[in-house]
């Protein structure tokens, strides 16, 4: 019941599967850490979703100092050396959009633009103040949704 009410809180503030999923992990992952703060005989429920609030207010505080690539797109496609290749350009062009639209959490857009753009798990974890096992679930789940966008193009 308590996990339960706390998904549909994360649910309510990132309006999001993934990112109300990520937020749960968050919100426990630092009640187990702080568990000693916890005061016996209060609300636990209280307790978490202070927890929550705090963590989401704190991540969203974040996004805006986050590498969000936002430059044009042809920039990206000269980086990525494919600016000879028409089909390539088209199919970048493509996950580009779907991901601007929402295909993906802004937190899995951002941490496959970052490892696209040579950064190592480490560091994005370090840049998106994150565990690295979460930064590369970031990059899964952004894998995921484009191979499931994309999969009858191919």
């Amino acid at each position: 019941m308590l996990m339960s009410g706390l998904r549909r809180y994360a649910h309510f503030l990132t309006n999001r599967s993934e990112d109300a999923d990520d937020l749960t992990q968050e919100t426990l992952r630092k009640a187990l850490e702080h568990k000693q703060d916890f005061q016996s005989g209060t609300d636990m429920k209280a307790w978490l979703t202070t927890l929550m609030r705090n963590a989401f207010t704190s991540s969203t505080r974040l996004a805006s100092n986050r590498l969000n690539y936002k430059g044009d797109p042809e920039e990206l496609f000269d980086y990525m050396a494919v600016e000879d290749n028409k089909e390539a350009k088209m199919d970048l062009k493509k996950a580009l959009q779907f991901m601007d639209e929402g295909g993906v959490s802004l937190s899995q857009k951002q941490a496959l633009e970052m490892l696209v753009s040579g950064h190592e798990y480490t560091e994005i974890a370090k840049k998106m103040h994150i565990r690295e096992g979460t930064a590369k679930t970031h990059v899964k789940r952004a894998r995921q949704k484009l191979n499931e966008q994309f999969k009858d193009e191919s």
